[in-house]
């Protein structure tokens, strides 16, 4: 879904976002079934989704990101037969690279706001709330930590190549390659940490009106 649409030089945000959707759904409720508890953790999903997208965009624009860090995106445009928008193409590997973990963040916040709501049923959902995010909190820091190392793993060639250029810090930090995985790392965890509120609060409300059922 997502390549031959991007190859064929439709908006690579769009189709990133729509094709993360279609990945995530089924994914969600082959594992957890069909449930409250599902819902609102697809619908945290979504919510966070939309979310990145808008904080890659700015960021993305604000970095003044070309897409032009790496020999493939060159060779891509001299091989494709249409034009392709390499910035949107790197929003979208942003929106991509963050879907696998806000899956583990929102899934685990919907999941430990209905245990909470089937142990203590005299829970508010405001209650519900405040002890999702206590939880989301804890979890939160080692997805973040997950995320950073998860790309400082894959650009540990760049980080030796920049140690034998022996350039400057500012010199370094204006090398767009380097500002691209800064920017998809920071991004990246500011989504995640938006995603607790948000499950935390959608959860909540969908656990004080359905009762204990997850």
């Amino acid at each position: 879904f997502i390549l031959p649409r991007i190859r064929d030089g439709q908006d690579p945000v769009l189709i990133c976002i729509l094709g993360s959707l279609l990945l995530i759904t089924p994914s969600l409720y082959v594992i957890y079934g069909w449930n409250w508890k599902t819902h609102s953790a697809l619908l945290g999903v979504t919510a966070s989704l939309v979310v990145t997208s808008l904080l890659a965009t700015l960021f993305v624009h604000w970095g003044h990101l070309t897409g032009f860090s790496s020999e493939d995106a060159a060779f891509l445009v001299l091989s494709s037969r249409t034009q392709i928008d390499l910035r949107g193409l790197a929003l979208g590997g942003i929106i991509i690279g963050t879907l696998g973990v806000l899956d583990d963040v929102t899934i685990g916040q919907a999941s430990a706001t209905f245990e909470l709501k089937r142990a203590s049923p005299a829970l508010s959902w405001q209650q519900l709330f405040q002890h999702g995010m206590v939880i989301g909190r804890d979890h939160i820091a080692s997805m973040v930590n997950t995320l950073m190392m998860a790309y400082i793993a894959a650009a540990l060639p760049l980080f030796l190549l920049l140690m034998n250029y022996g350039a400057s810090l500012a010199q370094t930090l204006n090398r767009e390659f380097l500002t691209e995985e800064i920017i998809r790392t920071l991004v990246g965890s500011v989504g995640l940490i938006l995603a607790v509120p948000i499950t935390s609060l959608i959860a909540s409300v969908v656990a004080q009106r359905q009762g204990v059922s997850g």
